[in-house]
């Protein structure tokens, strides 16, 4: 874990580690970009992010915090990532 990360700071970096890890991404990628079939086009890209939020923000999830639209948009990502950090603490 880096460090303790404050809300504000997840999205930004989020967006940050999607446009570097995945060049298809669209520039500039917004908070509300559709992030399905575009940047996340398979199991792996998934796996990506989660390996990314887990080791940059020391966070651990479960199968059921993947489901439904939880990885539709950079923001609904960045909003799971927040309500976990509210639970861990």
């Amino acid at each position: 874990m880096s460090k303790p990360a404050e809300d504000p700071e997840v999205l930004p970096g989020l967006i940050d580690f999607l446009e570097r890890t995945f060049p298809e991404a669209p520039r500039p990628l917004a908070p509300n970009t559709s992030l399905p079939n575009s940047v996340l086009d398979d199991s792996l890209s998934y796996l990506e992010v989660v390996m990314f939020l887990e080791k940059e923000f020391g966070l651990s999830f479960e199968a059921r915090d993947l489901e439904g639209a939880a990885f539709e948009t950079p923001s609904a990502i960045a909003d799971l990532a927040k309500r976990k950090l509210r639970e861990s603490r």
